[in-house]
């Protein structure tokens, strides 16, 4: 799908434009980029370089992300998330460091962000629709990892988002009830040890 894994690709990704801080910090660097880079660290080192600059780092992210390291792209939306929760981008943050480990086939990791992104109150909030598809799409990478309980628990949860109202995810709450629903009595139980 051109939307990404569980449609959020598109729109979960929101568009971070290229600042010249960005370019002039990477420029800085000059010859120890380029030595730095052989060693991936030049990355760490222009997020430094950006000192407390919340935009720098969803620029480091994206311009990683078109470079198709989709690890160290959700790495630094993650110290995003981490180091400026009260930043208005604070919830494009999550959204795109699942998205990237997503991309990155860390299927587990993706999972625990797609949940920090739907439980999170103000996320959930202003974007319900993301925050259910989120939650449903934690819930089929907790299923692929035959992690159940933790499945049914993202699919119960993304029922319960209120304010739910386009289409797509009208239909992945309507998909992620049935999920909880069949997974109700299996998910709690435990295979026998051998």
């Amino acid at each position: 799908s051109a939307r990404g894994p569980g449609g959020l690709g598109g729109q979960a990704r929101a568009a971070i434009p290229e600042k010249p801080f960005f370019d002039a910090t990477l420029m800085a660097m000059g010859p120890a980029r380029d030595h730095a880079e052989e060693e991936g660290k030049w990355r760490v080192a222009a997020v430094l370089l950006a000192g407390v600059a919340p935009g720098a780092a969803l620029q480091l992210a994206a311009y990683l992300s078109r470079k198709g390291d989709h690890v160290e792209a959700a790495r630094v939306y993650a110290l995003h998330a981490e180091k400026w929760p009260d930043d208005q981008s604070h919830c494009t943050a999550l959204q795109n460091g699942a998205v990237e480990l997503d991309l990155a086939k860390r299927g587990q990791e993706a999972a625990g962000r797609y949940r920090a992104l739907g439980t999170e109150a103000r996320c959930a909030q202003s974007s319900p629709d993301v925050a259910a598809l989120a939650l449903y799409r934690a819930g089929q990478l907790y299923l692929a990892a035959r992690k159940r309980p933790e499945a049914r628990e993202m699919f119960q949860a993304a029922t319960e988002i209120q304010g739910v109202s386009t289409p797509d995810a009208k239909r992945r709450v309507a998909e992620a009830r049935s999920e909880a629903k069949r997974l109700g009595a299996k998910a709690g139980r435990r295979q026998p040890q051998r």
